[in-house]
């Protein structure tokens, strides 16, 4: 069977994971007499985690890479100095729906020419990606007779505002149309779908836990790693790993850990993850502010993640919003790293009842500085709260589980 994975993206991070470990644990096709599924994967050229994909996939994937025109592309050329934000928006209002429109007929003449057999699309949350979006509906064009597309979205749904309820109420049920089932990656994520009444009410919205391969043994050592980013090897070392958006609460963690130093001031912060720069220059302008410059290091996207985590004490997920996963937190787990986060979104399902780490609220920063400093000083709290995360990976979070749960939706002839 020859599977179309379809995806838009414009920041490299935890989906790009998702979509190598998923394509690399699929299971053989037992419908197919035990052979392996053939796999293409169609993505826009300029998202700058394709290449990290390619370099995880460890299976023969076809990669097709477009130049094709996206709306968020074309809205960025206009975010220069001189043109007010007014003007942008109003660009961005009239120019989303015709991009939607050009959208139908490029998807069908990508997927058209790769004749899959299924179609999964991968998206950020929903709506996010219009290509995507484009792609479930071009796909019963594209592929007639063939069973409709499995949507898979990452994050929460957002409600349309008031003006364009009538025409997104149009598109969602287009894609509607296209998808036999709509996939989230936490009961959370699913219930978001709330917010769209059309595909809500189709009964077609279920969720799917994202899972993580194991680990291989990480190619530098912790005290290699410490010794790069200028931190004693003794130190205590908080991780933060996750794109520089400010949802994502580098803004609290920063005050959290300001509070941290005031008990051990001999405790660093590292935080990484893929930053255009206007976001990392507000990150580091707050580092600056808070005098916290000789304690935190600033890094970019980096592929060691294993060697990152294994490095650190505890990892620390400080989502303020629109959180509806966190991978990270499984990735600690994997490596009986525990985990200090706020309870947003579908954060508590992954960390369980202190299954690993601790929740708490997004606004409690005396609270979440406690759960650190306490974490580093108690050597067997750290031990025991990492081999709890380490036996959840292993029941909830697999690669092969996940991978399992998709190939069944894939599968299916209707």
């Amino acid at each position: 069977m020859r599977i179309a994975v379809f995806t838009e993206n414009s920041h490299a991070g935890g989906l790009d994971t998702v979509i190598a470990t998923l394509i690399d644990a699929w299971p053989r096709n037992e419908t197919e007499g035990g052979e392996n599924d053939e796999f293409v994967l169609i993505c826009n050229r300029s998202h700058p985690g394709l290449d990290v994909i390619k370099r995880r996939l460890s299976r023969p994937v076809k990669i097709v890479a477009h130049d094709a025109p996206l709306h968020w592309e074309w809205v960025a050329l206009f975010e220069r100095p001189g043109i007010p934000g007014l003007v942008r928006k109003v660009i961005s209002v009239l120019s989303r729906y015709p991009f939607f429109l050009y959208w139908l007929f490029k998807a069908k003449t990508l997927l058209a020419g790769e004749a899959a057999d299924r179609l999964l699309v991968v998206n950020g949350g929903y709506p996010a990606g219009d290509s995507c979006r484009a792609a479930a509906v071009a796909w019963t064009w594209a592929a007639p007779g063939k069973p409709p597309c499995v949507f898979n979205f990452h994050n929460l749904a957002v409600a349309p505002r008031a003006w364009e309820r009538w025409i997104e109420g149009i598109v969602d049920g287009l894609v509607l149309g296209g998808t036999g089932v709509f996939v989230a990656v936490s009961k959370a994520c699913a219930a978001s779908m709330a917010n769209r009444p059309a595909i809500a009410g189709s009964g077609r919205v279920i969720h799917i836990h994202n899972g993580i391969a194991e680990f291989k043994p990480p190619s530098a050592r912790p005290r290699e790693i410490r010794e790069g980013l200028d931190i004693p090897v003794a130190a205590p070392l908080c991780l933060m790993l996750g794109t520089y958006e400010p949802r994502k609460g580098h803004a609290f963690l920063l005050g959290a850990f300001r509070r941290v130093l005031k008990d051990r001031p001999d405790a660093f912060l590292v935080i990484c993850g893929h930053g255009y720069p206007g976001d990392v220059k507000r990150v580091r302008a707050l580092v600056d502010e808070m005098g916290l410059a000789e304690n935190v290091r600033l890094e970019g996207f980096r592929e060691d993640v294993a060697a990152l985590i294994e490095a650190a004490d505890i990892l620390t997920v400080s989502s303020q919003a629109f959180e509806s996963f966190g991978l990270t937190i499984v990735e600690a787990m994997a490596r009986a790293t525990p985990v200090v986060a706020t309870n947003v979104g579908g954060i508590p399902e992954v960390i369980g009842d202190d299954e690993g780490g601790y929740c708490l609220s997004a606004t409690d920063e005396a609270g979440f500085a406690a759960r650190i400093v306490s974490l580093i000083k108690d050597e067997g709290l750290r031990k025991q709260m990492g081999e709890k995360g380490r036996r959840r990976f292993l029941e909830r979070f697999t690669a092969q589980r996940m991978a399992r749960e998709y190939a069944s939706l894939v599968w299916r002839e209707t």
